[in-house]
């Protein structure tokens, strides 16, 4: 998975940080409107310019993204036995 996500990224965006609404939306598989409550929210960076046009912070998303998959394990981690959450703990140690 990761690494699809990789080369989405690269076949979408090439090496740019900033990004238009629409990339930022190929690039999470997300929606027009859910990208906009994520930087209404303040979950992910971005600006509008005086045209009305939205530059985001692909690093923001990809922090964001990061985070969720990470919160997710946890809290798989404390769901499992006390034997297998050790081993899942050790794994997401320095994933960040």
């Amino acid at each position: 998975m990761k690494e699809a996500q990789e080369i989405r990224s690269i076949e979408v965006l090439g090496s740019a940080r900033w990004i238009t609404l629409a990339e930022a939306c190929a690039y999470s598989c997300k929606s027009e409107n859910t990208i906009k409550a994520l930087l209404k929210s303040g979950n992910i960076y971005g600006s509008k310019a005086g045209t009305g046009t939205w530059t985001i912070d692909r690093v923001s998303i990809d922090q964001l993204f990061n985070q969720e998959r990470d919160e997710r394990r946890l809290e798989l981690a404390r769901r499992l036995k006390p034997h297998r959450r050790a081993l899942c703990e050790v794994k997401t140690v320095g994933v960040r």
